[in-house]
């Protein structure tokens, strides 16, 4: 089964969120052949321009509400995935013990469990206050992994 999806503009915050609802998962970057990704359906002149029509601000609001997951998840690169697809990707993607469980087993850094808890008790909380509270403020940490 081939999906075809068609790439309409989009231009509001709105709009991005319901696209997301829709099509699951959606890239900040083209990387998946046929699928849109938030680069492709936006206007390249809104970018930087730290209005509300900016994509590149929208993607920390996404998981603030709730609406997707973000992260880099395939090829490495940034996508979100929405609220519905989360847990299967996860399934998927993911491991199926808990952060502490991993950690204990030596699986998991102590800043990925960090990151964890951090997230665990500040649900909803934006990608730059999560850094600074989980002490990844340093450039060199940005990048700490499992």
């Amino acid at each position: 089964m081939k999906l075809e999806l068609e790439q309409e503009m989009i231009h509001t915050y709105e709009e991005a969120t319901q696209l997301i609802q829709r099509v699951g998962i959606l890239p900040l970057a083209t990387i998946i052949p046929s699928h849109p990704s938030l680069g492709s359906v936006t206007d390249p002149n809104q970018w930087h321009t730290s209005s509300e029509l900016d994509p590149r601000l929208w993607r920390a609001r996404f998981p603030g509400d709730g609406t997707a997951a973000y992260g880099k998840i395939l090829k490495k690169k940034v996508v979100l995935v929405s609220r519905d697809w989360y847990p299967h990707v996860l399934k998927v993607h993911g491991h199926i013990d808990k952060p502490d469980t991993r950690y204990k087993n030596g699986l998991l850094s102590k800043a990925a469990l960090d990151v964890y808890q951090c997230i665990e008790n500040n649900e909803g909380i934006d990608t730059r206050e999560l850094r600074g509270r989980a002490g990844m403020k340093a450039k060199e940490m940005k990048s700490t992994r499992e």
